[in-house]
């Protein structure tokens, strides 16, 4: 009679527990997916701006190359200042925070790689040679001739800029390779959470169904033959 007794609150006990399980499994579900869209979308806008900061570099480098190509045709003294100023700004965009702060949090092997080319080339050649040319403009300003030095430092910047911009152009590439790849990430997560989302709330309503449904089914029937006197 005891075992009677407790049977319905056992089993009332473990559909709660169940439903309790399933609700629980939804909600963290539901949190996990908001929080890894956070994450990545966070992470995807600091791909956005190093996109945009690496893109200004290739301007920039075009922009010292036609300082220089057209320096013979400027007046004494504005051609060092211009290309100075081009030079300075290079320097402000390849270390911009936009960079340094993506590259600080985890970037993939490949976008390393194509910044330390574009980091390396910038400081070991190009830099060393515009410095040189620069000093040799100082040069012919102080000496008044008319005439600006370091023709074989500009001819070399001019000849290997093309080659400097395709670095560039890679870099950028890898930083919207790198960017997709997360924007695929938050879509598989989105789609296997809702998946298990589904599959929870089908487990549920199949062991609902199972174990509330066709018992109480089976128990109106019991009532209404007992009713006719069964």
């Amino acid at each position: 009679m005891s075992l009677l007794k407790r049977q319905p609150g056992l089993l009332k006990k473990s559909i709660l527990v169940r439903v309790g399980i399933a609700l629980a499994t939804i909600l963290s579900l539901a949190v996990i997916g908001i929080l890894s869209s956070v994450i990545i979308a966070e992470t995807s806008e600091g791909f956005a701006a190093a996109i945009n900061q690496a893109g200004t570099l290739r301007m920039q480098s075009y922009r010292i190359a036609s300082s220089l190509a057209h320096g013979t045709d400027l007046e004494a003294g504005r051609e060092d200042f211009i290309t100075r100023k081009l030079v300075d700004e290079f320097e402000e965009r390849i270390y911009s925070p936009r960079i340094h702060s993506l590259l600080q949090k985890g970037v993939s092997l490949r976008v390393e790689e194509a910044y330390q080319m574009v980091e390396w080339r910038w400081q070991e050649s190009f830099l060393p040679q515009l410095k040189t040319y620069l000093a040799a403009a100082d040069s012919a300003s102080r000496s008044k001739d008319g005439r600006v030095g370091g023709a074989s430092e500009k001819a070399f910047y001019l000849s290997n800029v093309d080659s400097f911009v395709d670095d560039i152009h890679h870099l950028v590439k890898v930083l919207e390779l790198d960017a997709e790849k997360k924007i695929q990430q938050q879509r598989l997560i989105q789609i296997v959470t809702l998946a298990l989302m589904l599959l929870v709330v089908a487990v549920t309503m199949y062991m609902t169904h199972s174990s509330v449904l066709i018992p109480l089914r089976d128990l109106l029937t019991c009532a209404r033959a007992a009713r006719h006197g069964d």
